[in-house]
């Protein structure tokens, strides 16, 4: 089994053994990995510059981010980003991996005026239909034709997005039928998507349509609460040559969408936000939070105010919109906010270690 596929295969069962939503933590934002056909001087200069370009579409959530007048430049010394690079050989092909220095790359991106998109990110479930050479509609899982899967895995991984496929098995056909996907109706597949609680859901389909290949799509940003609806978050349709251009664009598009929601604008003015955290009742407890709070992008610089009775006052200097960080710290739930039953328009939190989704990312496939 494929490495991407024992990740699939094991966030189902994950997910299928828990109650609550999973965020995820995206590691090796910094790093890419691509092949090669020798380790000389000249290839590993040519190499980590199209590394280092892959690097700043992930962290910037922004596909443009190559043409900022900045980052060409920036480019052309890829090396001075690096802070280490390792030549591998897996079955048989030589890889070149490089590790860019996160200080130095989010510097260069708030320098440029672009934004950055932390490790925190939705974790998405695919639910996309396609037909097939008889034109046959299927859904895309974990079982599929390889080459379908690499298609979409791979894309997910140049954009750092956490993707999963469904298992596909009774328990899903039963609830959900090809047309739910088909007319991109969430009712029946938020109800399969309990099943693998994560953020949000894409429903996609791709289908031939003359010499092109049409493919539409809708996130649905799903509801744990029983008898809540999902929410549409974002929508898109387009048309290509080629059936896996269309399945690439359904990854890109979408994640457009979610960088746009969680991503940090570095142009807009720092700002500072005063916020409570209640029931902080250990010193322990008051390091976890303060790492959290000062690892998260959009917190330049942190300060402890005021402690009273257990409830800790913070003000922070946030970069972007005040929206964005929030939205990002609903995302985890490390910090849960509460019902205001007062007129304070402080926000308030309660610190609740939740559970993480880590996803690494695999460019070597």
């Amino acid at each position: 089994m494929k490495p991407y596929l024992k990740i699939f295969a094991l966030c189902a069962i994950l997910f299928s053994c828990s109650h609550s939503a999973f965020a995820s933590i995206v590691t090796d934002l910094y790093r890419s990995t691509l092949p090669v056909t020798n380790q000389s001087k000249q290839q590993r200069n040519k190499v980590i510059k199209t590394l280092f370009s892959q690097v700043l579409v992930k962290v910037s959530g922004n596909k443009q981010v190559l043409d900022n007048p900045q980052i060409v430049i920036a480019l052309k010394k890829a090396m001075t980003f690096t802070s280490g690079f390792n030549f591998n050989r897996i079955n048989n092909r030589l890889f070149l991996s490089a590790t860019f220095n996160e200080q130095l790359v989010d510097q260069l991106l708030k320098s440029a005026g672009l934004s950055i998109w932390g490790k925190r990110r939705p974790s998405v479930m695919l639910w996309l239909g396609f037909e097939d050479s008889q034109q046959q509609r299927n859904v895309l899982n974990e079982n599929s034709d390889q080459t379908l899967i690499s298609v979409v895995q791979q894309q997910a991984s140049s954009r750092g997005m956490p993707l999963l496929l469904p298992v596909w098995d009774l328990e899903d056909q039963l609830l959900v039928e090809m047309m739910d996907i088909w007319g991109l109706f969430s009712e029946n597949v938020a109800q399969a998507n309990k099943r693998y609680q994560t953020d949000f859901m894409i429903l996609a389909k791709v289908y031939q349509s003359g010499v092109s290949y049409r493919m539409s799509w809708v996130i649905y940003q799903v509801n744990q609460s029983l008898g809540q609806p999902a929410i549409i978050f974002g929508s898109g349709s387009d048309e290509f040559s080629t059936q896996s251009l269309a399945m690439t664009a359904v990854i890109d598009q979408s994640t457009d969408f979610f960088s746009r929601q969680f991503s940090v604008d570095t142009q807009t003015q720092a700002a500072q936000l005063q916020f409570d955290v209640l029931d902080v009742d250990t010193i322990e407890t008051y390091v976890a939070v303060s790492n959290y709070l000062t690892s998260l992008k959009a917190i330049e610089s942190l300060q402890l105010i005021e402690v009273i009775a257990g409830k800790y006052r913070f003000v922070a200097n946030i970069l972007g919109e005040e929206k964005s960080l929030l939205d990002t710290i609903n995302l985890e739930k490390k910090l849960v906010s509460q019902q205001r039953f007062t007129f304070s328009q402080l926000i308030e939190f309660r610190w609740h270690q939740s559970k993480r989704l880590i996803f690494t990312l695999d460019d070597a496939n």
